[in-house]
């Protein structure tokens, strides 16, 4: 990618859900803080009674329970926005590769004498120009796909079965007050038609001298 592509691309973003963004590293706090707190508990279990120790083990679980299933949830929402961005990644990727064996046969022809050097720059120019947007364009969605892929890295123990609550001597206190309820995301955007990508006349520059 030439400067002046990765200076434009440095100036475009495709949009995100920042609220997913928000919600889906407030649960990972939230998760952090509660597998911290079990582990303190596991640590002093000869320090109290095992009354106390279930009780206290059984009520963090729940939590840890609770907060794993939301967080699947907002997994299921993220993956649904990385579908999206791959498919428009693959879709991009197609143009790039297209444009730049228009560039490499342009190139060619030139070397071989098919037309002098101003009529070379001018069709160059409007390439490299194509070429640039479109690599804008896929910068920017890899910068997204990498900042909603970055949320599930260290929690590979997603994939698992949500851990089940200790049975205490006593019964389980009630799940804590006033826990939030999952927010429903709003509908993901879309995949990009290939219109809004398409940039320029795709005609070759070479149908009438071939």
């Amino acid at each position: 990618m030439t400067e002046k592509a990765k200076t434009a691309a440095e100036e475009v973003q495709f949009p995100l859900n920042q609220r997913l963004l928000e919600d889906t590293t407030k649960i990972k706090e939230e998760r952090k803080v509660i597998k911290e707190r079990i582990d303190k508990i596991d640590g002093s279990k000869g320090q109290v009674s095992d009354n106390v120790y279930n009780k206290v083990m059984g009520d963090y679980t729940t939590q840890l329970t609770e907060n794993t299933n939301q967080l699947l949830e907002k997994k299921q929402d993220i993956d649904r926005e990385l579908s999206t961005l791959y498919e428009a990644r693959k879709k991009v990727e197609g143009n790039v590769g297209t444009h730049r064996e228009q560039l490499e046969e342009i190139n060619f022809r030139h070397s071989l004498g098919e037309f002098d050097d101003a009529e070379f720059q001018k069709v160059a120019d409007s390439e490299n120009e194509k070429l640039g947007k479109f690599e804008k364009i896929l910068a920017a969605i890899d910068s997204n796909i990498k900042q909603y892929e970055s949320l599930f890295e260290g929690e590979e123990d997603l994939g698992l079965e949500p851990p089940k609550p200790v049975q205490a001597e006593t019964p389980p206190p009630p799940p804590p007050a006033g826990t939030a309820e999952p927010v429903t995301e709003g509908p993901v955007t879309a995949p990009p038609s290939d219109e809004e990508y398409h940039v320029g006349d795709n005609q070759g520059y070479f149908a009438a001298n071939t």
